[in-house]
């Protein structure tokens, strides 16, 4: 829970409606977490992000149109208190280097996002520039 003991509300993002439902399923066993809203592509991201202003934005990093990584500059120029954590299914050095210098707080394999993501979420939001790329 976040200093004023509410539930931290989440954006997530992603092209798919199964990993979007998955995601959501997940975040709504926490307490911890709120899901307020979901978006398709990077365009999305950002006019959601804006509207909401979420604590948290689960993003994936490659999607059609806009990518996640090409969103993140744009979501915190529009939405700036809120912690990004992108996922990837291609976890490399070049991919988490690019997420963090855009302005994302933590990168995650998508592999393990669904079982560690309560854990990575929590940690995102109290987290220093340390330990922000997690595999």
């Amino acid at each position: 829970m976040g200093a004023d003991d509410r539930a931290a509300t989440v954006l997530v993002v992603d092209d798919t409606a199964e990993m979007r439902l998955l995601l959501g399923v997940t975040l709504g066993l926490d307490d911890r977490f709120d899901m307020v809203g979901e978006a398709v592509d990077g365009w999305g991201a950002i006019d959601t992000a804006e509207r909401l202003q979420p604590d948290l934005i689960v993003l994936d990093d490659r999607m059609p149109g806009l990518s996640g990584l090409e969103a993140i500059p744009e979501i915190r120029r529009r939405s700036p208190t809120s912690t990004i954590v992108v996922y990837t299914a291609n976890l490399t050095c070049h991919t988490a280097e690019a997420a963090i210098e855009a302005g994302a707080a933590r990168v995650v394999d998508r592999t393990s996002v669904v079982a560690d993501l309560l854990d990575v979420l929590s940690q995102a939001l109290t987290a220093d520039c340390e330990d922000r790329v997690l595999d």
